[in-house]
């Protein structure tokens, strides 16, 4: 058996709840970040901002799916370039259709950028529950930092925890991946948050998705509180025997 996990990538948790970093992206480029030693003010609250979700409200009308923030559910190469302009860097971004019409290319892709210490963020993971260990293919949002037997097994960190999570890339689901590029001249940091606040109304502003099931800025609490007024939030009392 042959296993490469990246050399000295620091070891903490890619995002903190209880300090109130609840988008598991931003804490992806954080650490992204710590690898290739970059300025420690691109921090978790840096990316939130030029992102977009410390101030773009997302909801869901789909009770099946997961929408938890707005770089979860706009995942996409705009979101991408927004945030490498801002630390200045090139990137490459694989959607799920490129993904799926080469999966051997990107395969050997990743496997490079571990070999030369450079973690790659993904999109598409399954979430395992803590509590039953079941597997819910929630899009999930990581760092992938090792692999082994030439790609038949990948290691990421999950959100909340160091140890690393074992998966195979040889799955249905609709992965997308970024890979950080050449280095370019940054824009002052300062800049940076002023751009980003003179785009949030544009973002607030981001149409709903093509299925017409996830809701941006007004849109979202327009929606929320039409459900409010629905069946939707509806819970039936449980019995003593559910408890």
């Amino acid at each position: 058996m042959s296993r490469k996990i990246i050399d000295n990538i620091p070891l903490h948790p890619l995002q903190y709840p209880e300090q109130g970093q609840n988008y598991v992206f931003n804490g992806c480029m954080k650490f992204l970040m710590e690898c290739l030693g970059e300025d420690e003010r691109y921090d978790y609250w840096f990316f939130s901002a030029v992102s977009g979700d410390c101030y773009v409200q997302v909801y869901g009308t789909n009770k099946n799916k997961w929408h938890t923030c707005f770089s979860q559910s706009k995942f996409d190469r705009a979101l991408i370039q927004r945030v490498c302009d801002g630390i200045g860097y090139d990137f490459s971004y694989i959607d799920a259709e490129e993904w799926q019409r080469d999966k051997d290319g990107c395969k050997a892709k990743i496997i490079s950028y571990i070999d030369k210490g450079i973690p790659v963020i993904g999109k598409g993971f399954y979430h395992t529950s803590s509590n039953s260990g079941e597997k819910v293919p929630t899009d999930e949002v990581s760092c992938i930092i090792g692999y082994e037997n030439n790609g038949e097994c990948f290691y990421r960190f999950p959100e909340e925890a160091t140890d690393l999570v074992p998966f195979t890339l040889d799955d249905h689901l609709p992965y997308k991946f970024v890979f950080i590029e050449g280095k370019k001249k940054a824009p002052p940091i300062a800049e940076v948050y002023r751009k980003a606040l003179m785009d949030a109304p544009r973002l607030m502003r981001t149409p709903p998705d093509q299925n017409g099931e996830v809701f941006f800025g007004n849109d979202a609490f327009e929606q929320w509180a039409n459900m409010l007024e629905t069946d939707f939030y509806r819970m039936l009392p449980r019995g003593f025997n559910d408890i």
